[in-house]
Formats: structure tokens, sequence, C-alpha cells
């Protein structure tokens, strides 16, 4: 989850990247098809090997937005 104030922006971002992947992956694809038609799909499955690796790095790191970071010693001991 993200900030609410956040969102749109957030949205605008992920359409507009989903756009440009529309129009470079067949610019990428098909030169790729022609050196051999099995090419693009194996080049697809790397980049989406890579994005997920990369979300999965990164979401372990992250937390929802409003979610109290959890403190690695008790409050007391702070005091």
């Amino acid at each position: 989850r993200s900030d609410p104030a956040k969102q749109g922006g957030i949205l605008g971002v992920s359409q507009s990247t989903s756009s440009l992947a529309r129009v470079v992956g067949p610019l990428i694809a098909i030169p790729l098809f022609f050196q051999s038609p099995a090419l693009p799909y194996w080049t697809a499955i790397a980049i989406m090997a890579a994005s997920t690796a990369i979300f999965v790095l990164f979401a372990r790191q992250g937390r929802d937005y409003g979610q109290r970071m959890e403190l690695a010693m008790p409050a007391e001991a702070l005091e």
C-alpha cells in the first residue's frame, strides 16, 4: 500500500511504463524473432525472472503506508 497522497503519481508512472513496454517490446522482439522464433520468449522469461527477483528483494525491505516500524529493542530499554 502507498501513501494516499502519492497514489495518483504512482498510478501515472505505472501506466506510462506499461505504455512504453507496449511500444518498445515489439521493437525488440521482432529482430529477435528473425534470429530464432523462440528467442523473444526466452528473452521475456529472462526479463520477467530479473523483474521478479528485484521485486522480491525490495518488497522484503518495504512496509505498508501507515504501518508502525517495530523497534528492535523494547521501548522500556530506550528510557
